[in-house]
């Protein structure tokens, strides 16, 4: 335990930044619902801040399982499909925004921008970290270019995701019950330019941000010359 421990130290650090930044957040939206006396904005935290958590911690399983084995194990399926299936959640959270458009009367103005801000830079961290975990796994067993061509393709399916939760309002969980009108709708997106649109622009968004990301998180590491 204390060798699984070592090994992926700067993971459990990450994984208490983001928990405490989740409940920074949660005691945030707690206070805009006592002022308010309303649960306008229960949605933020309760269920997408929490469906955020969900690819990150199946992402982190399947990196414990990968230190402890370093080979691929059935255990991983699942918890690979689980987090794939909820990825798109974490980035969905930038859609959220849109919702500034109302203002909300009772609240300081820079509140609203800044909670919604807060929680969608959390869940698009939380998203970013379980892709590097498993770029990481993918990377360890090919290449680097395979590794970012898997990210790529992640990236690509999670932007579709989320203009299908969006804009046509599916869930994470209907793709097990629904699998077939979730396929015909996202293959009549890609028919349509306003989707395409929509999803090409997203799949720029994220790619870049993922990118500058990665990069910060190498920078973090110590130079192999210096070593």
């Amino acid at each position: 335990m204390r060798t699984l421990i070592h090994h992926n130290k700067r993971l459990f650090v990450l994984l208490f930044a983001l928990g405490a930044a989740s409940a920074a957040c949660a005691l945030l939206l707690w206070h805009r619902m006592q002022t308010m006396s309303s649960t306008s904005y229960l949605w933020l935290i309760k269920p997408n801040l929490a469906l955020a958590w969900v690819p990150l911690l199946a992402a982190t399983a399947i990196r414990l399982i990968w230190t402890v084995r370093r080979r691929l194990t059935w255990t991983m399926l699942p918890l690979g499909c689980l987090w794939l299936l909820f990825l798109p959640n974490a980035p969905y959270m930038v859609t959220d925004l849109a919702h500034l458009a109302v203002i909300k009367e009772g609240m300081p103005l820079y509140f609203d921008p800044l909670l919604n801000a807060f929680a969608a830079f959390t869940a698009l961290i939380a998203g970013f970290v379980s892709l590097s975990l498993l770029q990481d796994v993918v990377r360890s067993l090919t290449c680097p270019v395979l590794g970012w061509l898997f990210s790529l393709v992640v990236l690509l399916l999670s932007s579709i995701g989320v203009y299908l939760g969006r804009f046509l309002r599916w869930n994470s969980w209907d793709l097990l019950s629904h699998p077939g009108a979730i396929l015909r709708d996202s293959l009549q997106a890609l028919a349509e330019p306003a989707a395409v649109s929509f999803i090409g622009v997203f799949m720029l968004f994220v790619t870049c941000s993922y990118w500058v990301f990665a990069c910060c998180f190498h920078m973090s590491r110590p130079d192999p010359a210096s070593r």
